[in-house]
């Protein structure tokens, strides 16, 4: 009960309704945090035009994982009539930018790098184990499921030119990349240098029908299932990856348990089997900071076994 607590209400007001009819996401930060920093409990620090925070409904991620929670508030969701289109359309401008900033830093993009490093296709060794790290790697065909921008591939690019990553100069230039999303305006920058094909598709939308049956080595989606509304989307990585391929998929705790079932019984049926689950990470811990909840997640690596 500090006594400036009563003073500062007026002003957190006028905060508060300045954040509601402003439309630049720098300024409700700001506010947010300013908010954050000056606590009152029945000051609401949301506003319906604050996009990146959206309530849900705590409660355990895996009955497998109990000591695990879900977020009490997801990022980046639809607010009022807007679409996921919509929201992505506009979000393009300013993407890559934005979640590479200090302000947001998310974490799964080089998550998701540093698996595609460590299960991408190597020479063989003889011990019947092609993804020994020790090994060059050689040429395959990645699918970058809601690839957006193309961030990811760029990340993975420079990884690959630093680390003198490929066996062959002809394994990096036969190496393709295959790329689809709902957003013409995060397609539009993706590079043509990296993506031989980036395509415009709902991917809750199935079957692909741009991709063949075992057309790929690897495929990743990173921080697209928190959108999809059907699980038997899972049955594509399977269809689209040929045996032995991986599949990387990032899960944010919070819809994580929607895919369980359809995750197992997947697994039951012998479609593939789980290699790896990484450690629970903060995917923006610049906006953690900030006051906001965490946002956390997991990669999941499979390996396709029929």
């Amino acid at each position: 009960h500090h006594p400036l607590r009563f003073c500062l209400l007026p002003a957190r007001l006028i905060l508060f309704f300045y954040a509601h009819h402003t439309s630049s996401a720098k300024i409700q930060d700001l506010i947010l945090l300013l908010l954050h920093r000056f606590p009152a409990s029945q000051v609401k620090a949301r506003s319906t035009k604050m996009q990146n925070v959206v309530q849900t409904n705590a409660g355990p991620l895996d009955e497998k994982d109990p000591k695990t929670t879900a977020d009490a508030k997801s990022f980046w969701m639809p607010d009022g009539e807007k679409t996921i289109h919509d929201m992505y359309q506009e979000f393009s401008k300013n993407y890559e930018d934005y979640v590479q900033s200090d302000d947001v830093d998310m974490q799964a993009n080089g998550a998701m790098v540093d698996l595609m490093h460590k299960y991408w296709p190597r020479q063989s060794s003889g011990d019947n184990n092609n993804n020994n790290s020790s090994n060059k790697a050689v040429s395959a065909t990645l699918l970058d499921i809601g690839c957006g921008t193309g961030l990811i591939g760029k990340l993975f690019q420079e990884g690959v030119v630093r680390e003198d990553f490929f066996a062959t100069d002809e394994d990096r230039t036969n190496t393709i990349v295959r790329g689809i999303d709902l957003s013409s305006g995060m397609l539009s920058k993706v590079s043509p240098a990296i993506y031989k094909q980036a395509l415009q598709h709902d991917v809750d939308v199935t079957p692909w029908p741009m991709f063949e049956d075992n057309c790929c080595d690897l495929s990743i989606c990173n921080g697209v299932l928190i959108y999809l509304k059907n699980p038997d989307v899972l049955d594509e990585f399977v269809r689209t990856c040929r045996v032995g391929g991986k599949c990387l998929l990032m899960f944010r705790h919070d819809v994580l348990p929607a895919f369980v079932e359809k995750r197992e019984a997947m697994e039951k049926a012998g479609k593939w089997r789980l290699l790896e689950k990484t450690e629970d990470m903060d995917n923006f811990p610049g906006l953690t900071a900030k006051g906001l909840d965490p946002s956390m997640f997991n990669v999941l690596v499979y390996e396709v076994l029929v």
